[in-house]
């Protein structure tokens, strides 16, 4: 019920993160619902795509400075979106795109202290499986449900540990991709 909003929005927009021929806009955007904690950063360290014929690139996540990318996700409420990457990308059809993560913690609510509780994310990663296509010159906008009330979970066996296990689901590809 509480949950954040991942929104990736692929804009033909000259950003230029890699040049190709034939490449279309992307655009990742952000967007959080309200949960019961009053930060939750997540530090992004990259976005990979992966195409159906088995490719795969990579693209940094920096901010505006060119550090890696620390969200807190909680700022991004009542559709203030963060911009997690824009550039150009290959062209082509994509069915998964991966979210590295190098760091995630939470501060509990109410602490005053602001005392960082790191989460441990076990595969260093968001998998999004999703089937969209990049067309040259094109828009594609691909928008997902990250459930950051169900991703963050301490560890049974009571160890203190915090764990993230991303639950996301897909919300809508506009346009959708081609159906053959």
């Amino acid at each position: 019920m509480k949950k954040a909003l991942l929104v990736c929005a692929f804009l033909a927009l000259g950003f230029a993160s890699c040049t190709s021929a034939g490449g279309g806009g992307f655009r990742l955007l952000m967007q959080d619902l309200p949960i019961d904690m009053d930060h939750v950063w997540i530090t992004f360290g990259e976005i990979s795509l992966y195409q159906e014929n088995g490719d795969f690139k990579s693209y940094e996540t920096k901010d505006a400075s060119n550090n890696p990318l620390r969200v807190d996700l909680l700022t991004l409420r009542d559709n203030n979106l963060g911009t997690i990457f824009s550039g150009t990308v290959d062209a082509g059809t994509y069915e998964q795109l991966r979210l590295v993560v190098t760091k995630a913690t939470y501060v509990a609510m109410g602490d005053t202290t602001e005392t960082e509780i790191d989460l441990t994310v076990p595969s260093g990663e968001i998998k999004i499986p999703v089937l969209f296509e990049i067309t040259a010159g094109g828009l594609t906008e691909v928008t997902v449900d990250f459930d950051a009330e169900k991703s963050i979970q301490a560890h049974p066996t009571g160890s203190g540990k915090h764990i993230l296990r991303p639950v996301v689901t897909l919300v809508s590809v506009v346009p959708p991709p081609a159906t053959t």
